[in-house]
């Protein structure tokens, strides 16, 4: 039976690559808004309106980002990462800096037209960075590595930013301090990324500024699975994080609240570093399909457990 080989490359190999080590911190540091924000809202709006306002809030912050990801994606083609992410970047710190400034009493109205600002401007540097992981690798070996150490890279940034911004800076100065400092990060490390060299030499290339017309990549198939399948994986993340937020707010431990979001993170990164040690496969698509056949067992395992402890009505 024939074997996968053994890899030929290492994550201390990958991130000694030249330009690597540097961008790939800075994008880390300048996607903390995508690990935190929602907890962030909650915390903020929820005790003054009620946590089913600050549950549509961040949905509207949510649709706000889903629906802008794609459009700055093509501006960024046509433009360059340089100027997109860094305008992105200043626009964001102000977003969030105004939604942690903003008397909490203040309409919720108000907060949705700042939410709807937030999402339109979170800076796109996770698909920047991955492009660069094509850019700046060499070998499909040293590429594998780098997107499995992004993915846990930033699960480790979830459980990190969390627990900084939500349990620390959020307990000892409130949700709107902790939005203000999670703004500051994401703007400086992001214009930082902008100007890299790495990122400054890239450009547009030609066969992908016209755009594909109105659904761009959608246009293949295999681009709309993996969208309907990236959709149905994520739609547990918003109600888990608003529960989560509000179980603690409810038990009068804000920094609680941190530390559960963070402990939540760790098997992600886990398996991401595992990922790390497992080399390319050649079938990717069968890979695939076991990983999410697993996930789904342990989340009917987990409903189980969950609906049999639960006390009788």
């Amino acid at each position: 039976m024939a074997t996968e080989p053994a890899p030929t490359a290492t994550i201390r190999h990958v991130l000694r690559q030249p330009g690597v080590g540097v961008a790939f911190l800075l994008s880390l540091l300048a996607r903390m808004p995508a690990t935190a924000t929602g907890a962030l809202i909650a915390l903020r709006l929820g005790p003054e309106h009620g946590y089913a306002v600050a549950g549509v809030v961040d949905a509207v912050f949510a649709v706000a980002l889903a629906v802008a990801m794609p459009i700055w994606g093509r501006v960024l083609e046509r433009l360059g990462p340089t100027r997109v992410l860094a305008l992105q970047s200043v626009a964001n710190m102000v977003a969030l800096g105004l939604f942690g400034l903003v008397p909490a009493e203040t309409s919720p109205w108000v907060f949705a037209l700042i939410a709807i600002a937030a999402g339109t401007t979170e800076p796109i540097h996770g698909g920047a960075m991955r492009a660069l992981w094509d850019r700046l690798l060499a070998t499909p070996e040293e590429r594998h590595i780098g997107y499995a150490l992004d993915s846990a890279a930033l699960e480790a940034l979830f459980a990190v930013a969390t627990g900084l911004f939500v349990g620390v800076a959020a307990a000892a100065g409130g949700a709107g301090a902790g939005l203000v400092a999670i703004g500051a990060v994401t703007g400086v490390a992001g214009v930082w990324f902008a100007v890299l060299p790495a990122v400054r030499a890239w450009r547009p290339e030609p066969e992908s500024v016209d755009g594909g017309g109105v659904l761009g990549a959608l246009r293949q198939p295999g681009a709309r699975l993996i969208v309907a399948v990236s959709f149905s994986a994520g739609l547990h993340l918003g109600p888990v994080e608003l529960g989560i937020t509000a179980f603690g707010q409810a038990e009068g431990s804000v920094g609680s609240v941190g530390v559960l979001l963070a402990v939540w993170g760790i098997g992600s990164m886990l398996g991401g570093l595992a990922m790390t040690r497992v080399p390319p496969s050649p079938d990717p698509a069968r890979r695939m399909a076991l990983l999410c056949c697993g996930s789904r067992r342990r989340v009917r395992r987990c409903c189980s457990c969950t609906r049999s402890s639960r006390p009788p009505s």
